[in-house]
């Protein structure tokens, strides 16, 4: 598949189902019991079962959730520690794309 679909999969998908919305901190919403953000995600997991970024960014938020449930975190250090590797993924795949279209410009 296309980098850029799968950039745009990944930054849609993030954008509606990750963990806490952009309000407030004490309007944060708890993503992690939305059933549906988690079929979003089971289903990314389908559709692209060789793209590692999606498998860290699952578990990381699989991760986080637990923790937050269990108590060893805060909901919102975990949005900050999920939202921080999100925007990370979300970089390194534009500098791949940008890489890559670079290179065919050039004929490479």
């Amino acid at each position: 598949m296309d980098r850029k679909c799968i950039l745009l999969a990944i930054s849609l998908i993030l954008a509606a189902g990750r963990l806490a919305s952009s309000a407030t901190s004490e309007e944060k919403t708890n993503y992690c019991k939305d059933v549906a953000g988690w079929d979003e995600w089971h289903g990314l997991i389908e559709k692209y079962p060789e793209d590692d970024a999606i498998h860290a960014l699952y578990a990381t938020r699989l991760g986080l959730c637990s923790m937050v449930e269990m108590g060893n975190i805060s909901l919102e250090r975990a949005i900050t520690i999920f939202d921080n590797m999100k925007e990370s993924v979300i970089d390194q795949r534009k500098k791949e794309t940008e890489t890559k279209e670079k290179n065919q410009k050039q004929g490479t």
